[in-house]
């Protein structure tokens, strides 16, 4: 995961992608699994969903205050 000030609002994103960790946690949180983010997302490589998906993992309280941000705005 990278973080880069003026993209994606500095968010935590997929490496080589314009693709927030919270849209790849969104998902997973809807009852998307692997093969389902690979289908929304199929430019990004298979390791990269699952490193978004370990990073959602220990930083939850991270990507719940961003998801509810998100939708709020």
């Amino acid at each position: 995961m990278v973080r880069t000030p003026g993209v994606c609002g500095g968010e935590p994103r997929i490496a080589g992608t314009r693709i927030p960790v919270r849209v790849v946690e969104a998902y997973r949180r809807a009852g998307a699994t692997l093969k389902h983010l690979g289908e929304a997302f199929p430019e990004v490589p298979r390791a990269g969903l699952r490193a978004a998906l370990r990073y959602a993992a220990t930083n939850r309280t991270e990507l719940s205050r961003l998801i509810r941000a998100n939708e709020t705005a």
